[in-house]
């Protein structure tokens, strides 16, 4: 079914009115009627064509709208995506600071730093030669205490394993002239070097710049016993120096090591000069400081001389020039120096080098033996040489 447009069903309906006879002013000429109709611009264009054309106008519109909408809507096309606010570049906010190592390395130890990573001693024949330097190392020890000595210098560990029934010797040679090394000898484990207060097994420091120090250690027990042999200095710049080692069997005392084997001592005119070590030998005696003022701890030994009635008897010691020694005279036979023995006289007030006097009368109407001893002040001492001067006079 065709509608027909709106301005032809207006002009049908002005026919309309014109063919009732409305009143003239509405009156349409029917000659225009007729033109429009016969003329084909209502019949064939409008009516028939025009329809036509309109519909197909019409209905084009309206696919055309149709068409549009549906290209609008198709979800299969996409609109061009519009980017209404481009994301800005990346800032960072805070760059990155370059890494920094709160903790830097610490430098690698060196080889005898400590007695955790001490040295070892290796022994050919039982002797071992060693050249080493404290020049690189650091204060890692005080083993002064030992000996009563500073030893706030760089300090070096060597270490070595002491057989039961065996004797430890070791000296250090420092290689400068201007170099006062010390040796200090400390028992194992490794833990006792770190002790507040180190307990050593021997220990010399009585040399000065450029003089040899030297310890001796006797295990005298069934086990072998593992030993440190600390190089440590006085100053703070450390040096190079040799160490010696040795290693045998613990010898037979001396001569003159306990009273019972005293050197004797033979007078001319009643005087004797007579020169001795107390190297080697042990500490068998100590009367105490109510005999020589201070305590007595290193070796000792022991000479012999008669004193006649009457007869006043003097001695005077003169030890080697770093060695620190007492003297004091015991009353005997042997048989009387016990631990407590009985002291005559004894001094120890000079200090290493110096010399000791001392005297004594004898009061008695017979003559007495009496032990002249050599002895060092301290006790991991190792003893060294000393020479005596012997007089007795008699009224």
């Amino acid at each position: 079914m065709r509608f027909l447009p709106i301005g032809v069903i207006g002009l049908a309906t002005a026919l309309s009115v014109a063919a009732c006879g409305g009143n003239d002013q509405t009156f349409v000429d029917a000659s225009s009627v007729d033109g429009a109709l016969t003329d084909g611009a209502l019949t064939d264009g409008a009516l028939t064509d025009g329809a036509t054309d309109s519909d197909a106008a019409v209905d084009a519109t309206a696919a055309d709208a149709a068409e549009v909408d549906a290209t609008d809507v198709d979800a299969g096309i996409d609109a061009p995506v519009v980017d209404a606010a481009p994301d800005a570049p990346p800032v960072d906010a805070a760059p990155d600071a370059p890494p920094v190592d709160a903790a830097p390395d610490a430098p690698p130890v060196l080889a005898g730093d400590l007695c955790s990573n001490a040295e070892p001693i290796v022994l050919t024949g039982g002797t071992a030669t060693i050249s080493a330097t404290t020049a690189p190392y650091t204060n890692n020890y005080a083993p002064g205490v030992c000996a009563g000595v500073n030893s706030g210098g760089p300090d070096r560990v060597h270490s070595i394993t002491v057989p039961a029934g065996q004797r430890l010797t070791a000296s250090v040679v420092p290689t400068s002239g201007t170099f006062d090394p010390g040796i200090f000898v400390i028992g194992g484990p490794a833990a006792q070097c770190d002790a507040a207060t180190i307990s050593c097994l021997a220990a010399n420091d009585n040399g000065g710049d450029g003089e040899t120090d030297r310890v001796v250690y006797n295990n005298t027990s069934a086990a072998a016993v593992d030993v440190f042999i600390m190089i440590d200095g006085f100053r703070a710049v450390g040096n190079a120096y040799t160490l010696n080692v040795q290693l045998g069997a613990i010898p037979p005392p001396p001569p003159g090591d306990v009273c019972a084997t005293a050197s004797p001592i033979a007078l001319t005119a009643g005087q004797a000069t007579v020169s001795g070590t107390t190297v080697d030998f042990n500490n068998d005696y100590d009367p105490g400081p109510a005999c020589t003022e201070y305590f007595t701890d290193g070796p000792d030994a022991v000479h012999a001389v008669t004193v006649p009635a009457a007869g006043t008897l003097t001695v005077t010691l003169t030890p080697a020039a770093t060695y620190d020694a007492g003297v004091y005279l015991l009353a005997g036979p042997a048989a009387a120096c016990t631990a407590t023995p009985t002291c005559l006289d004894g001094a120890d007030l000079a200090f290493g080098g110096e010399p000791e006097t001392v005297t004594y009368t004898n009061s008695g109407g017979s003559a007495v033996e009496v032990m002249i001893v050599v002895d060092g002040a301290l006790d991991l001492s190792t003893g060294d040489t000393y020479s005596l001067n012997v007089s007795v006079a008699v009224p």
